[in-house]
């Protein structure tokens, strides 16, 4: 503010003395020589009043370009506020209803159990499997989470190193052979004839190939096949998943590696779903500097690729 007043001060000063000069001008008895004088002065005092102008000016723009970048940054605060606002509203809704209801199952079958003192073992041996499968859906959730809430704040631990894509694909199927069995589909799955081998955390390597096949039995319709592939290219290696499921509408495929993403796709098998899988794989994928990608149509099924730098070991 100081700085103003002084520039007002200058300002007000050059004015001051360029109304002098211009009323000894009018002065018609003033020699020439003076009369050459106060010209003089009048010129100077109007180019330092030109450069006061000009520095306002700057200093009125460079407050406005502030100002404007100000509320940008208001703006985008706000977004991101509402944003986490609105996962913070997910997080509880999920909370609410995908932890409650395991926790009701397991509560009701424990009940039934201890209040039926004659069940017979075969029966009671049911409701225990049934409540280990809401247990462990439980426990994928909190998983989940925390892998999410690691990897946001920095936390997930990776060890890269030369992994076999191909070996660990082959294990993922025989893996879901079981699961989709009970679907009728079928598992395609042809080892390729040369090594392929990525630059990847062994463990979270397991976890993303096992997301992408879980997805593709998961939405599956019975009776339908699905197809897994390994293959390399000069600076990368891919695992593909294609399947003959449902597709993926234009709408969800925008948020459809979102956290929470609630997709109009259900599970065809009563098989439970947070929607932080695809969102969990996108950011470990992308922490081993990898990628990954969908390719699918509405009716048409869906191609999922997981693309990992190549080791030069294969």
């Amino acid at each position: 503010m100081e700085a103003v007043a002084e520039r007002d001060d200058v300002f007000e000063k050059e004015v001051a003395a360029l109304e002098r000069a211009k009323t000894a001008l009018r002065n018609e008895d003033l020699p020439a020589e003076e009369r050459l004088k106060e010209f003089a002065t009048l010129t100077r005092h109007y180019e330092k009043l030109l450069r006061q102008a000009t520095k306002l000016t700057r200093l009125g723009d460079g407050y406005q370009r502030k100002m404007l970048l100000a509320f940008e940054e208001i703006d985008r605060q706000k977004s991101e506020l509402a944003a986490l606002d609105n996962e913070k509203n997910e997080f509880l809704g999920i909370v609410a209803h995908d932890l409650k209801n395991p926790l009701n199952i397991i509560g009701g079958y424990i009940a039934m159990i201890l209040e039926e003192d004659d069940m017979d073992a075969a029966e009671r041996a049911g409701y225990l499997r049934k409540a280990a499968e809401a247990s462990r859906r439980m426990l994928e959730l909190i998983r989940n989470l925390l892998d999410v809430n690691a990897i946001e704040r920095g936390q997930m631990a990776f060890q890269a190193e030369p992994c076999d894509l191909a070996g660990f694909a082959s294990q993922v199927v025989d893996a879901y052979r079981p699961a989709a069995a009970a679907k009728d589909q079928t598992i395609h799955y042809a080892a390729p004839p040369q090594r392929v081998v990525a630059v990847a955390d062994e463990s979270i390597l397991t976890q993303l190939c096992d997301n992408l096949l879980s997805n593709a039995v998961k939405y599956s319709a019975r009776g339908k096949d699905i197809w897994v592939t390994v293959s390399a290219e000069d600076d990368a290696v891919l695992y593909e998943v294609r399947d003959e499921g449902p597709g993926i509408s234009e709408d969800d495929q925008k948020k459809l590696f979102g956290k929470f993403a609630r997709l109009s796709a259900r599970p065809t098998g009563g098989e439970h779903s947070t929607g932080l899988g695809l969102s969990i794989v996108k950011r470990l994928t992308e922490a081993m500097n990898g990628s990954v990608a969908c390719v699918s149509r509405l009716g048409e099924g869906s191609r999922f690729i997981l693309r990992f730098p190549r080791s030069a070991q294969g």
